[in-house]
């Protein structure tokens, strides 16, 4: 599937952290074997847009949905 064969729609994408790595250093140019040295941990998320022909990143590597908070931690006595 093209991206601009979907134009104002969402498209998902899930793959593994590699996959992740080497798309983002053709996307916007960075040199290929720095892929191995980006961090994309495990169930990030990954935000690329694209508008006018042109792919942006929003966010790489985002972990913030993995934060528990503290009270769920927390074992009564």
């Amino acid at each position: 599937t093209r991206v601009s064969e979907h134009p104002s729609q969402r498209i998902i994408v899930i793959t593994h952290g590699m996959a992740i790595k080497t798309l983002l250093a053709e996307l916007f140019d960075r040199v290929r074997s720095a892929a191995y040295k980006t961090t994309i941990d495990n169930t990030s998320i990954t935000i690329i847009t694209y508008s006018d022909g042109v792919f942006s990143p929003l966010s790489e590597n985002d972990t913030s949905h993995l934060i528990t908070p503290s009270h769920i931690l927390s074992c009564p006595s």
